[in-house]
């Protein structure tokens, strides 16, 4: 049993001797640092607001996909030197945090930088639309032209921003007496494997419902279920959503709209504020 033991005791010290060896050979990498406080966008004139609620940066380094960050972000990167990162801004689409993506309508930034590793390198990204999109913009501030009602009474207004006198919002009372207000676009997109974006701001003490509605060939319309319910809010958020995903989701249209409903539940007056209101496609 005794050289049983010596041998075992040789063999973990030469194991031992080893990796300490072996460790002496590994060069440890230090990184150098991306810092990402907030992402903007500039929008030309007919481009609508540069209003954004962009909640991730996808980020490539030399072609090669590095990871995606929550902003305000700061993230390693091991390849030192001179190297090329492109960035890309990713929304959560529909309002649910798990559901994030690239969006579509922005041109990647490429950004030149000499890395030093162990030092901390923060960028200042502005995006901007790629050329090829068009845009239907409700912004308050001229005659609207996107959103209309077939309800009896149109209870959306045009009012000065309580926050901004140089700006519009849409403003909506729902009175106690009905149990929702109706919205819908008017644009008749057709069906296409192109991407079709809506994006606007809202609060609201009630739910909003988003829906498709499709014109039939017999001229009649056919109203999905909601497919986004909006919780209530008393402070400004923005929502993106791919209205192209729920146009093959309705069969038969010849053409295809967005719909809304602006609740009023429990015998109570409901109050919506909207803005910034774009329709994005090729």
């Amino acid at each position: 049993m005794f050289p049983n033991i010596v041998i075992t005791i040789v063999f973990l010290l030469g194991l031992i001797l080893s990796i300490s060896s072996c460790k002496k050979d590994i060069e440890a990498v230090v990184p150098a640092y991306i810092k990402v406080d907030h992402l903007n966008l500039h929008a030309e004139d007919d481009e609508g607001a540069s209003i954004h609620q962009f909640s991730d940066i996808w980020v490539n380094c030399d072609g090669s996909r590095i990871g995606t960050y929550g902003i305000p972000a700061k993230f390693p990167v091991v390849n030192i030197g001179e190297h090329t990162l492109t960035f890309y801004p990713g929304i959560t689409k529909n309002g649910i945090i798990d559901l994030k993506e690239v969006y579509p309508f922005i041109e990647p930034l490429d950004v030149d930088i000499d890395l030093v590793e162990d030092s901390i390198h923060t960028l200042n990204l502005t995006f901007n639309y790629k050329e090829e999109t068009k845009f239907y913009i409700e912004d308050f501030e001229s005659p609207g032209e996107i959103l209309h009602t077939d309800d009896t009474i149109n209870y959306l207004d045009k009012i000065v921003d309580p926050n901004d006198e140089n700006n519009h919002i849409g403003k909506i009372i729902v009175p106690d007496t009905v149990s929702f207000f109706s919205l819908y676009t008017n644009v008749a997109f057709k069906r296409g494997y192109t991407p079709i974006y809506l994006e606007f701001d809202y609060k609201g003490d009630n739910f909003i419902a988003i829906g498709i509605k499709a014109l039939q060939s017999s001229g009649y319309y056919k109203y999905n279920d909601p497919y986004i319910v909006i919780k209530p809010t008393q402070t400004w958020n923005r929502i993106y959503t791919n209205i192209v995903e729920q146009m093959y989701n309705t069969s038969g249209g010849e053409s295809y709209d967005v719909y809304f409903l602006f609740y009023s539940e429990d015998g109570e007056v409901s109050e919506f504020s909207l803005d910034n209101m774009k329709l994005l496609y090729y």
